[in-house]
């Protein structure tokens, strides 16, 4: 079994109102196809998951979209910054805790490899790329890391994010 907030499509404000009513503030606004904590916003409230969402559904200027595709080597940045649809926003259950990741080597749903680590200190904080890590040895991150590799038949080198839940320790 995979331990997974639950999570709900959020579109408009009639979406957030359902979202914080089902999944209770603080929720966690999560824009598909960012990386690096760019396109997450912690909402306390529903006046902030409303800017939260005006936010994460503005559509990217032409220079962030080049840049994304020079710098970060990107190459579905144009793409998506030039298609009609709007981007899928997802509302999250917020889980208190310290993050941490999994970088797994894997073949045909098989892990060959993997190293867990927890998230010492992130840039910028609370929600951003990793910038100081701590090898751990944390069974159930491997366990759902070869679960979810089996269910995907993932190949390659993959990298999964996990919340430790503060006080039970649990992943999600």
């Amino acid at each position: 079994r995979v331990r997974m907030p639950n999570r709900m499509p959020v579109g408009n404000c009639g979406d957030l109102e359902a979202a914080i009513e089902e999944l209770s503030a603080p929720i966690v606004l999560k824009r598909d196809r960012t990386w690096g904590g760019q396109g997450v916003v912690v909402c306390r409230s529903l006046e902030e998951a409303e800017r939260g969402l005006t936010h994460l559904q503005r559509k990217r200027s032409i220079r962030s979209a080049l840049g994304r595709l020079f710098w970060q080597r990107e190459s579905s940045a144009l793409a998506e910054d030039f298609t009609q649809s709007a981007p899928v926003l997802q509302a999250e259950q917020y889980i208190e805790g310290e993050p941490a990741n999994c970088v797994a080597a894997c073949w045909k749903g098989e892990v060959i490899a993997a190293l867990s680590v927890s998230v010492i200190e992130m840039n910028p904080r609370p929600i951003g790329p990793s910038t100081l890590v701590q090898i751990i040895d944390n069974p159930e991150i491997m366990r759902m890391t070869a679960e979810i590799a089996r269910q995907f038949g993932l190949s390659g080198v993959c990298g999964l994010d996990f919340m430790l839940e503060r006080g039970t320790g649990a992943a999600y």
